[in-house]
């Protein structure tokens, strides 16, 4: 009987987790700032310089931007494509975006010795090893 009351218990509460998550709100949304990330994330697909600088004008929300491009761990990509039209930014905006850059350049030079020094202890003990991504990898396939 205690198991049948459990499971009662259980069902219970996932009707009630499934009723507040058909009330929530959906996450915010920018059309602007999905659009300048979508363009910064295609960065081959023939957006411009002008393209990226036009889309950078029409932003009204940065923090929205900052917080959208930060989910979704764009901000060093999102500072190397503004960095080209930083005349459209606001200047405290590029100190942020690039404070963020530098930020993920020191922890990947960081992770890339600290591998390199994994690797070598492997070398030493003639154990095989191939990583799976990263600069080390970049560097030992080209």
């Amino acid at each position: 009987m205690k198991e049948k009351q459990a499971h009662t218990i259980k069902d219970e509460e996932l009707r009630r987790f499934s009723h507040a998550w058909e009330k929530a709100d959906p996450p915010p949304t920018n059309r602007e700032s999905s659009e300048l990330l979508f363009a910064v994330a295609r960065r081959f697909s023939g957006m411009d310089n002008e393209g990226i600088r036009r889309l950078a004008l029409k932003i009204r929300d940065w923090e929205f931007l900052l917080k959208m491009a930060g989910d979704h761990r764009m901000l060093p990509m999102l500072f190397l494509r503004l960095s080209e039209v930083a005349a459209a930014v606001p200047p405290t905006v590029m100190e942020r975006l690039r404070a963020e850059y530098e930020r993920n350049v020191f922890h990947g030079l960081a992770n890339a010795a600290e591998l390199i020094e994994v690797l070598k202890a492997f070398d030493r003990e003639t154990i095989r090893a191939m990583p799976f991504k990263g600069v080390v990898l970049a560097a030992s396939v080209y």
